[in-house]
């Protein structure tokens, strides 16, 4: 952890960075994500918390080890973030639409993270260890048929996503962001 250079990377420049914070499931609509979210293939994080760090060395050495998404107070995370590097943290909340946005940032490369999540509505079916018999009349006979009870439960539940995406701003330039796109499980 080094702050005078988290102070260098903090001060004020020309770029901004603009975007959509969410994820797209990589199964498309037809994927977890999609039937989560009834055949939509985006899930967006709606008045979620972004942070932008500036990508320092311990910042850099924090992503590599923990894969860019690793939650810094897991205790399995290999190297944590330093408790003071947050405070040079940009952060902003999006939009009902997930639209976020930085401006003034100073030339180089960023970290985009966030943690969210997609609500749902889930249903499970399972048989009850009952059955069911009919009697099915036709012409001349007729004959039972015996079917399990099943039942349905419904509930509602969410997934968690994490987001750790580095960008690169430039002097007098947008830089767009665009949802990942990830294996949601």
């Amino acid at each position: 952890y080094d702050q005078a250079e988290l102070e260098r990377a903090t001060s004020l420049g020309g770029g901004s960075l603009r975007g959509v914070m969410g994820v797209s499931n990589r199964g498309g609509a037809g994927g977890l994500l999609g039937r989560v979210i009834r055949g939509r293939e985006l899930a967006l994080a709606e008045g979620e918390w972004v942070f932008l760090l500036p990508m320092t060395a311990h910042v850099q050495d924090w992503y590599d080890r923990n894969n860019g998404d690793a939650d810094v107070a897991a205790p399995e995370a290999e190297v944590r973030l330093h408790r003071d590097a947050w405070k040079y943290a940009g952060r902003c909340r999006t939009d009902a639409d997930g639209n976020f946005a930085f401006d003034c940032l100073r030339p180089g490369r960023y970290v985009v993270l966030a943690n969210f999540t997609v609500p749902f509505r889930g249903h499970r079916a399972y048989h009850t260890g009952e059955y069911l018999s009919q009697y099915i009349a036709g012409p001349g006979t007729g004959h039972y048929i015996t079917r399990p009870v099943t039942r349905v439960d419904r509930y509602d539940t969410s997934i968690g996503v994490r987001i750790g995406e580095v960008v690169e701003i430039r002097e007098g330039e947008v830089t767009t962001f665009s949802p990942p796109s990830r294996a949601l499980y």
